[in-house]
């Protein structure tokens, strides 16, 4: 089956960029900035252009606090330079991808930079916008280079689909269901309405022909109720007995009479029932195949992008050796 393992650890360096500083692009202004910055710790160097230690402090004690907050407050000898290797190899990386698009035509850059810094509120000159420029040209790196959003050939799809197409069957009956709750004992201080009486107000409203996922919207009181209460496919066993009895038996269409169980007054509608070991059409999985194909490819794409843009750098690591005693 696809994995989906490990994007969002090499996705992470992107937001990375924004933590670093904005290096010159001449030897005069790089040898400006060294000597003006000869207080500070070079923690590596990448093609002639410093990282600092203190840049990567925050990021280094979160992973310490983590660690500790999961292990009893306890911190085995070694684990400070592992997390501050870790953190400079993400820093590292982002700062490869801003050297690179720059030797890249990206047409129309300032003008996205100005353009967000004005949603933003973000003065041209605060020093805000090399932060924001560096995220800018990075994203837009990314994509130029088909790594933020890899395209994946239909036909790839479709012929994992036909290849493994019955490990997709469910292994119950479901149904896929839309629903609207009004919560027992939840009414607003000083109400007169009661929950009875406004889940039927509610199915009222459906059938004088406004559409269940609006009427959703308006009166659901629960997390679904701004996705018009689509509750997707359920298996049997995961609804109250009451709910899934109405929803196993009723037309695929028809809105429910008004059903009470434990958690309040529900009505519901069918749109669709699956029986146990049916095979999902392709249009109903492409979506999410495209998905988990999707980051799979960016994982090998960014990984080996990463590689080539590293055996092509001049990189120098100095971050050895601290704090080894804690």
């Amino acid at each position: 089956m696809l994995q989906h393992k490990g994007i969002m650890g090499i996705l992470i360096l992107t937001g990375m960029a924004l933590a670093l500083p904005a290096h010159a692009s001449t030897a005069d202004q790089k040898i400006e900035q060294q000597s003006q910055s000869s207080n500070r710790t070079i923690a590596a160097e990448v093609n002639g252009l410093p990282i600092y230690e203190d840049q990567l402090d925050s990021q280094v004690k979160a992973g310490l606090d983590k660690y500790k907050r999961f292990n009893n407050n306890r911190q085995p000898a070694g684990l400070k330079q592992q997390i501050q290797a870790k953190v400079l190899d993400q820093y590292i990386t982002a700062e490869l991808f801003f050297q690179a698009s720059q030797k890249q035509n990206i047409a129309e850059i300032e003008k996205k930079i100005d353009e967000r810094l004005a949603s933003e509120g973000i003065d041209k000159d605060s020093i805000s916008r090399e932060s924001i420029k560096r995220q800018i040209y990075i994203d837009e790196y990314l994509a130029k280079n088909d790594l933020s959003d890899p395209q994946i050939p239909e036909e790839e799809i479709r012929g994992y689909y036909e290849k493994f197409k019955d490990n997709l069957a469910a292994k119950k009956d479901t149904a896929h269901v839309q629903h609207i709750i009004i919560k027992k004992g939840n009414e607003e201080s000083g109400a007169t309405a009661q929950p009875k009486e406004v889940i039927a107000k509610a199915r009222q409203l459906i059938e004088d022909g406004k559409p269940f996922a609006e009427i959703a919207k308006e009166y659901s009181q629960d997390a679904n109720a701004q996705n018009g209460g689509n509750l997707g496919f359920i298996e049997r066993g995961y609804m109250p007995l009451e709910f899934e009895k109405v929803a196993f038996s009723i037309e695929p269409g028809v809105v429910s009479e008004v059903i009470e169980t434990e958690l309040g007054f529900h009505i519901l509608e069918v749109l669709e029932r699956k029986s146990a070991g049916e095979v999902p059409r392709f249009d109903e999985v492409k979506d999410f195949l495209h998905k988990g194909f999707q980051e799979q490819l960016k994982v090998k794409n960014m990984t080996a992008h990463i590689e080539l843009l590293k055996k092509q750098a001049d990189i120098k690591i100095m971050l050895v050796n601290i704090d080894a005693q804690e």
